[in-house]
């Protein structure tokens, strides 16, 4: 056998191939395929009235931790400003007045 023949068989140690860069479409796609459900996700977490916290993650917290636990959790997260705020204005038949205060003023 000769040298060159052996040289056809054999293999260097490091390759020698091209990377492709991303094409910006590509990557404009990605981007919008995780952030729009994303956003939704976000905009859905903060409405107080959907059933993500009844259905989701209040089991999650009653299954996964121990009450006291997560009784903590949950006042870290409410003091934290993440919890759900509803954004509906509180109804008037609802006002309380105490000792010439009202329910704003305790």
């Amino acid at each position: 056998m000769s040298f060159a023949r052996l040289r056809l068989f054999s293999r260097s140690f490091s390759t020698s191939s091209q990377t492709r860069s991303p094409s910006l479409l590509r990557t404009a796609f990605y981007t919008a395929v995780v952030a729009a459900p994303a956003g939704l996700l976000a905009v859905y977490y903060f409405d107080a009235r959907s059933a993500l916290h009844e259905h989701l993650l209040a089991p999650i917290l009653r299954n996964a931790l121990d009450p006291e636990t997560a009784h903590k959790f949950s006042l870290k997260v409410l003091k934290s400003g993440l919890a759900p705020k509803d954004p509906l204005p509180d109804d008037h038949r609802l006002a309380v007045q105490v000792c010439h205060l009202s329910r704003r003023e305790m």
